[in-house]
């Protein structure tokens, strides 16, 4: 012990005077704590029942959600309110993948849109831009591809689109397209909702009447063919999954997912546990991208890689700071357990 006291009166052999290499390398390792916490990129959760695709749904409180198929589960909420929105449910919802951005029209009609890597709301068109002034109902299906939103007038058997315009990377206005007559049809289309397949440039559709149909839209520049494909067991709300894969379907009264079969034999099958409560009641549906990784997630892995990097430090630190020949009675003052063991 007598040894230890005389060494410290050197201030050139005090091995716990910090070296400005053990500065550099402390500042480096901060630096490197706030770049992981800013931009290390993790899965949003390690739990097997996580979602691999995120659905979103506008609910009948005009609030977007994002939904788990396979459990029906709501992972997350985005509130309308700052909009302002009038009157009944918005409907007419309609996911542009490339974009990450979501379309719906409300019930006087307007065309809204949010962006989700932004969090923005906002509107895009009203309602005699986007031909549905006067007594036109609101549509209740949409679908996006081509860089336009597309939906089918309730009752006239055409297919509309709206060319979406951009300025700062957010839609902020329309160019009408030419109605596309669907032909085929017998009586009246009043899809609950469609969904586009880009695999094989189809449209998929629920109708009203229970008839579960495609169009094939390879050629806008002609009418588009109709198929009816089978009668379904109810009406649902459609979005595929991320691939393309899979098509879901959401029962509006029961809050049941369903997936659905695009072949004239095709059948809908429930997904044993996935209900979705009827406290949000889904008007339309959209899918599916990745879920958005949880903040938490983030944060612990910073705080994961800072607290080795501060392991580290102050192991250095120890070594340097213990004699040759301390004992594990003299080099326990240096450790804040006292030289216990945990």
């Amino acid at each position: 012990m007598h040894a230890f006291v005389n060494s410290s009166k050197s201030s050139a052999a005090d091995p716990i005077q910090p070296s400005w290499a053990g500065i550099q390398m402390a500042i480096a390792l901060v630096m490197l704590c706030v770049v992981v916490t800013a931009l290390v990129p993790t899965p949003a959760t390690a739990d097997p029942l996580a979602p691999t695709t995120a659905i979103y749904g506008v609910a009948t409180d005009n609030n977007i959600y994002s939904l788990d198929p396979l459990t029906g589960l709501v992972t997350g909420t985005t509130s309308t309110a700052s909009l302002s929105l009038t009157g009944s449910t918005a409907n007419a919802f309609a996911l542009d993948r490339d974009k990450s951005q979501i379309f719906f029209v409300s019930s006087d009609k307007n065309l809204y849109f949010w962006d989700r890597p932004s969090g923005t709301l906002g509107q895009v068109a009203t309602a005699g831009e986007l031909g549905l002034s006067g007594d036109t109902p609101i549509p209740r299906n949409a679908t996006f591809f081509d860089g336009t939103f597309w939906f089918i007038s309730s009752g006239d058997n055409k297919l509309r689109g709206a060319a979406i315009a951009y300025t700062g990377g957010l839609p902020s206005a329309i160019t009408l397209q030419s109605p596309v007559d669907i032909s085929g049809v017998t009586g009246t289309l009043n899809p609950n909702d469609i969904a586009y397949d880009p695999l094989n440039t189809t449209i998929y559709g629920s109708n009203l009447n229970l008839d579960f149909f495609s169009i094939n839209v390879s050629n806008l520049a002609a009418p588009v063919p109709y198929t009816s494909l089978y009668t379904s067991p109810i009406g649902v709300q459609l979005a595929f999954d991320q691939d393309y894969s899979t098509l879901y379907g959401l029962a509006f009264a029961t809050g049941q997912w369903y997936t659905v079969g695009r072949s004239g034999g095709g059948a809908f099958n429930e997904i044993s546990g996935a209900v979705t409560s009827t406290e949000f009641r889904m008007a339309d549906l959209a899918g599916g991208l990745a879920p958005v990784p949880e903040p938490g997630s983030l944060t612990l892995a910073a705080f994961g890689i800072c607290g080795v990097a501060g392991l580290v430090l102050r192991g250095r630190r120890r070594r340097r700071s213990r004699p040759a020949a301390a004992t594990d009675a003299e080099s326990s003052v240096d450790r804040p357990d006292g030289g216990r063991s945990a």
